[in-house]
Protein backbone atom coordinates (compact mmCIF):
# COMPACT_ATOMS: atom_id res chain seq x y z
CA UNK A 1 0.00 0.00 0.00
CA UNK A 2 0.85 3.52 -0.26
CA UNK A 3 2.31 5.48 2.50
CA UNK A 4 -1.28 7.38 3.27
CA UNK A 5 -2.63 3.99 4.67
CA UNK A 6 -2.85 2.96 8.26
CA UNK A 7 -2.77 -0.50 9.23
CA UNK A 8 -6.16 -1.43 11.27
CA UNK A 9 -5.37 -4.46 13.61
CA UNK A 10 -8.82 -5.86 15.96
CA UNK A 11 -8.15 -6.90 19.15
CA UNK A 12 -10.68 -9.55 20.26
CA UNK A 13 -12.04 -12.58 22.25
CA UNK A 14 -12.83 -14.46 18.95
CA UNK A 15 -16.13 -14.80 19.89
CA UNK A 16 -18.17 -12.46 17.04
CA UNK A 17 -19.10 -15.64 15.28
CA UNK A 18 -21.12 -16.70 18.57
CA UNK A 19 -23.64 -13.63 17.64
CA UNK A 20 -27.06 -14.64 16.18
CA UNK A 21 -26.96 -14.18 12.66
CA UNK A 22 -22.97 -13.22 12.29
CA UNK A 23 -22.87 -16.26 9.46
CA UNK A 24 -19.15 -17.26 10.60
CA UNK A 25 -18.29 -14.34 8.25
CA UNK A 26 -16.18 -11.93 11.28
CA UNK A 27 -12.97 -12.33 9.81
CA UNK A 28 -14.60 -11.60 5.87
CA UNK A 29 -16.40 -8.59 6.99
CA UNK A 30 -13.29 -6.98 9.00
CA UNK A 31 -11.10 -7.87 6.37
CA UNK A 32 -13.55 -5.84 3.30
CA UNK A 33 -13.82 -3.37 6.03
CA UNK A 34 -9.69 -2.83 5.92
CA UNK A 35 -8.72 -4.73 8.41
CA UNK A 36 -5.16 -5.89 8.23
CA UNK A 37 -4.78 -8.19 11.20
CA UNK A 38 -6.06 -9.49 14.54
CA UNK A 39 -5.03 -10.28 17.88
CA UNK A 40 -7.16 -12.68 19.60
CA UNK A 41 -6.92 -14.17 23.07
CA UNK A 42 -6.67 -18.01 22.80
CA UNK A 43 -5.01 -18.16 26.30
CA UNK A 44 -5.44 -22.16 26.58
CA UNK A 45 -5.26 -25.18 24.51
CA UNK A 46 -8.05 -26.16 27.41
CA UNK A 47 -11.81 -25.90 26.44
CA UNK A 48 -12.57 -26.14 30.19
CA UNK A 49 -9.59 -24.18 31.09
CA UNK A 50 -10.61 -21.44 28.83
CA UNK A 51 -14.12 -20.98 29.89
CA UNK A 52 -12.68 -20.74 33.65
CA UNK A 53 -9.97 -18.02 32.56
CA UNK A 54 -12.33 -16.21 30.24
CA UNK A 55 -16.17 -16.39 31.41
CA UNK A 56 -17.33 -16.37 27.59
CA UNK A 57 -21.18 -15.49 27.57
CA UNK A 58 -22.19 -17.34 24.17
CA UNK A 59 -26.25 -17.19 23.33
CA UNK A 60 -28.67 -20.14 24.75
CA UNK A 61 -28.68 -21.48 20.91
CA UNK A 62 -24.87 -21.51 20.26
CA UNK A 63 -23.83 -24.99 21.80
CA UNK A 64 -20.66 -25.52 20.58
CA UNK A 65 -17.81 -24.79 23.26
CA UNK A 66 -16.17 -20.94 23.32
CA UNK A 67 -12.42 -21.73 22.68
CA UNK A 68 -13.67 -23.83 19.57
CA UNK A 69 -15.66 -20.81 18.00
CA UNK A 70 -12.15 -18.90 18.93
CA UNK A 71 -10.26 -21.88 16.82
CA UNK A 72 -12.62 -21.26 13.67
CA UNK A 73 -12.25 -17.75 13.81
CA UNK A 74 -8.53 -17.63 14.60
CA UNK A 75 -8.80 -20.15 11.24
CA UNK A 76 -11.16 -17.84 9.46
CA UNK A 77 -8.62 -14.94 9.61
CA UNK A 78 -5.70 -17.49 8.93
CA UNK A 79 -7.04 -17.94 6.04
CA UNK A 80 -8.65 -15.38 4.44
CA UNK A 81 -4.90 -13.55 4.90
CA UNK A 82 -5.46 -11.15 7.80
CA UNK A 83 -2.48 -11.25 10.16
CA UNK A 84 -2.73 -13.26 13.45
CA UNK A 85 -1.38 -12.73 16.72
CA UNK A 86 -2.74 -15.01 19.31
CA UNK A 87 -2.15 -14.73 23.19
CA UNK A 88 -2.09 -15.81 26.25
CA UNK A 89 -1.90 -15.18 30.34
CA UNK A 90 1.78 -16.47 31.35
CA UNK A 91 -0.47 -18.40 34.19
CA UNK A 92 1.47 -21.46 36.01
CA UNK A 93 -1.31 -23.94 35.07
CA UNK A 94 -1.92 -22.98 31.39
CA UNK A 95 0.27 -25.78 29.83
CA UNK A 96 1.97 -22.87 27.10
CA UNK A 97 3.40 -25.62 24.67
CA UNK A 98 -0.08 -27.26 24.11
CA UNK A 99 -1.28 -23.37 23.06
CA UNK A 100 1.61 -22.95 20.83
CA UNK A 101 0.77 -26.25 18.96
CA UNK A 102 -2.45 -25.42 18.69
CA UNK A 103 -2.11 -21.91 17.21
CA UNK A 104 0.21 -23.55 14.98
CA UNK A 105 -1.90 -26.14 14.21
CA UNK A 106 -4.70 -23.10 13.03
CA UNK A 107 -1.96 -21.67 10.67
CA UNK A 108 -0.67 -18.95 12.92
CA UNK A 109 2.49 -18.18 12.19
CA UNK A 110 3.81 -16.15 14.57
CA UNK A 111 4.50 -17.67 18.53
CA UNK A 112 2.09 -16.73 21.24
CA UNK A 113 2.42 -13.58 23.05
CA UNK A 114 2.43 -14.55 26.51
CA UNK A 115 1.56 -11.32 28.70
CA UNK A 116 2.23 -11.14 31.92
CA UNK A 117 -0.37 -12.68 34.75
CA UNK A 118 -0.52 -10.40 37.81
CA UNK A 119 -3.25 -12.13 40.11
Amino acid sequence: GSNNECAIRVVTNGLGDAVPGSNNECAKQMKEAGVSGVSVALMTASSDQYDELMHPYLPEEISTPALDVVCAFIGNCVDIGLNVEVTGVDREEVDKEAAEKLARSLGVIEPVRWRPYFP
